[in-house]
Parts: structure tokens; C-alpha cells; sequence
């Protein structure tokens, strides 16, 4: 735990190819625990960033925990899996997935850690769980990650609810009493949908939105999602697709709407197609309950452009990082390589100054980066 704020940047460096920061926090806690905790931030543009942390006890072997945080929109993948909170267990990779972006974590170093992802005791109703990552008791230890954010090819987040309601933001009207909840006993895919129940028709009301959505003036957008209902009366499940101009000023003509069925009947799809007007730069989506009595489930929404001039996923992908380390950190200067398709980076971190040599880069900068793309024929160096 910090006791101080004593905590400094002692190195900065930026060029076009990477930004090098070091922070040294070491002076902020107990030092009766702590007697170093260094930091090192490297961006490597525009595609990763490495942390390396140098941290060491008192002289006592002692558990060094790195931690990993969201808000309540946001949600973990250890290893490819969602984990359950109370979660332990071996790992190498944490995924931090929030809106349209992502982060992949990959430790380097120590090679041996252990996941937990849960609750800080008694705070469950006021924050979201968290992801840690701890090594084997050390008196020294040195945290070596590679991160990796992207941008997601998608427009709407936790489509499926899967991950409960994250990522959609409620509304209602004054006087509405409709009831918005996750259910876990129905779903029309995956192990959950969203659950509206309302009590009076012509006043209850209440839709599930993603808001403010990136928009292509003149595209054509096709937004559907499924609904099931249960003595539904009075009104109609719905659907709507709203554009907006770039200071989020209603675009006109640009509100559509579908209507489902009321009574009861299984899971159906609601669909709208349609083209937006061509000053549109944003949208938003919502689905819901309008002005009804009854029961309604939304599962499995949709929204994605149509029209032939729309850009293909592939023309967005990323080619996935690959990371290696080569030397040990906090023994001197060690260099991380990094791939992707026809890219590789050899970074060195030299922190002691003097000439080295590793992963055939000779330097005596406390940073250097050699870039090589085999199918543009380019070689790049870059010495801090």
C-alpha cells in the first residue's frame, strides 16, 4: 500500500518510432517492505507497449502482486477463457476487452505466474473485479509485459449479453416502473438474455441503447435482434436506429423503427434496414419494451453496414505479436523481439550504459530499436 507521494519521472525520451518513460515509485511505501520500485514504459509505435517493472523487498522474500483494472463495462480473458470470480491459476496472457477495444497482456517475465481475478474484500457492490498476476517469493523481482491494445471491428459490444449487461446503458421515461434485469434461465443462444418486465400498458416503458456509434453518411446499416414475449399487451416490443451529425445533433430524416408482436410467442427477429442520411457520423441503437404490460427477452442483437462500398473485416485485421525475451532483466541489458506477419522489432534495454551486445544489435543507448519489414525491404534503427 502507497504511504507517500514521493514518486518521480527520472527518464523521458520520444522520437517517431518509440516514447521511453521511467518512473521510480520506490520512495511511496513502507520502506521497512519495499526498497525499489521502478518502472519502465516503452511505446513502440503505434503497435505495443512494454512494461518492465524492477522491483525489490527489504531483504525478505516477499510476494510481488502487477494488477490489472476496469470499470464495470469492462471484462477479463485469462488464457482465452472468461474467468469466474475467485478464479486462480497458472497464466500468460490476460485480455482486457472494454467498448470497442481491447488489450492483451503477455508476461514475459518471470515465465512462471499465477492468475487471480476477484473481488477486493468487501467492495463487491462498489467496484468490478480485477485481474493480478503473482510470482513465486523473491527478495528482487523483475516484471517483464508486452501490451498490445486494438481497435475492435465491431460496432456493438457484448451483443449477446453474455456479459450480463456491460456495454448497454438503460432509459426509461418519467413514471415508467419497467424492470430491466439479466436472465440466466433464458437465452435464445450463449447462457443469458436481458429480461424487461412491465405492469402497466401505455406508461411502462423502457429500452437497452449503444449509444453514439461511428456512422458513414450514406451507408446502408442493418440492425436486428431477437425477441421472445410472455403475455405481452398494450404495446410492442421495438427496435430503433437513430443518426446523428459530428456534434450529435439528430440527422433528418434519420429515426427507424421496427415493431414486434405482442401476446406470447418464441424468439423472433426484428430487423431494420436502412441508409443514412448523408450528413450521419454517428448512430445509436436500442431495443426494448414500448409502453407495454408483460414479459420480454432480448437476445443475440446485430448491427453492421450492408452497402457494396463497405469495407471488409480483413481490410482492418491486425496480424497477431509474438513476443520472446533473449538476456534476463534486472542482470543486465536484455532485448525483447517481437513478429507480426512480415515485421520484426528487436528492442534493447540497456540500462546500465555501456557497450553491449545482444540479439545482434550492438549499442551502448539505454534503448534501441531495430525494425525490420522483410516485404517492404525496410531497416530501421532508433538509439535513445
Amino acid at each position: 500500500m502507497q504511504t507517500a507521494r514521493e514518486g518521480k519521472i527520472t527518464r523521458f525520451f520520444t522520437s517517431e518510432e518509440l516514447d521511453y518513460a521511467v518512473g521510480d515509485a520506490s520512495r511511496c511505501y513502507d520502506p521497512g517492505k519495499l526498497s525499489k520500485f521502478v518502472r519502465h514504459v516503452i511505446f513502440v509505435k503505434p503497435d505495443y507497449l512494454v512494461v518492465w517493472d524492477e522491483l525489490a523487498s527489504e531483504g525478505t522474500p516477499r510476494s510481488f502482486q502487477w494488477l490489472l483494472h476496469t470499470d464495470a463495462g469492462g471484462w477479463f480473458e485469462i488464457d482465452g477463457k472468461t474467468p469466474d470470480a475467485g478464479f486462480s491459476g497458472p497464466a500468460s496472457e490476460i485480455k482486457l476487452v472494454k467498448d470497442r477495444a481491447s488489450l492483451n497482456a503477455r508476461f514475459l517475465a518471470p515465465t512462471e505466474v499465477t492468475a487471480t481475478y476477484d473481488f477486493w474484500p468487501e467492495t463487491e457492490k462498489n467496484y468490478p473485479a480485477f485481474a493480478s498476476v503473482e510470482a513465486p517469493k523473491a527478495a528482487m523481482q523483475n516484471y517483464v509485459v508486452a501490451m498490445v491494445p486494438r481497435r475492435l471491428n465491431r460496432l456493438l459490444v457484448n451483443a449477446g449479453f453474455e456479459r450480463g449487461a456491460a456495454g448497454w446503458t438503460p432509459g426509461g421515461e418519467p413514471g415508467s416502473q419497467a424492470q430491466g434485469s439479466v436472465d440466466a434461465t433464458v437465452a435464445r443462444t450463449g447462457k443469458q438474455s436481458v429480461k424487461l418486465v412491465g405492469e402497466k400498458p401505455e406508461r411502462d416503458r423502457l429500452l437497452y441503447g449503444q449509444w453514439y456509434m461511428p456512422a458513414v453518411g450514406g451507408a446502408t446499416y442493418r440492425a436486428s435482434v431477437w425477441c421472445k414475449t410472455e403475455d405481452l399487451a398494450g404495446g410492442h416490443p421495438v427496435i430503433d436506429l437513430t443518426f446523428y451529425d459530428g456534434a450529435r445533433k439528430y440527422a433528418a430524416p434519420g429515426m427507424f423503427v421496427a415493431r414486434g408482436e405482442d401476446g406470447t410467442h418464441d424468439w423472433q427477429q426484428l430487423v431494420i434496414e436502412a441508409q443514412a442520411p448523408q450528413g450521419a457520423r454517428l448512430m445509436t441503437f436500442r431495443a426494448g419494451l414500448n409502453r407495454a404490460a408483460g414479459t420480454l427477452w432480448f437476445d443475440d442483437a446485430r448491427l453492421h453496414r450492408i452497402d457494396p462500398t463497405a469495407p471488409k473485416a480483413a481490410d482492418t485485421a491486425q496480424a497477431p505479436w509474438q513476443f520472446s525475451v533473449e538476456g534476463t532483466p534486472g542482470e543486465g541489458a536484455f532485448a525483447i523481439i517481437a513478429t507480426a506477419g512480415d515485421r520484426r522489432d528487436t528492442l534493447v534495454i540497456n540500462p546500465s550504459g555501456d557497450e553491449v551486445s545482444v540479439a545482434g544489435v550492438t549499442t551502448r543507448a539505454p534503448a534501441a530499436l531495430l525494425r525490420q519489414d522483410r516485404e517492404a525491404g525496410l531497416q530501421r534503427e532508433v538509439r535513445w
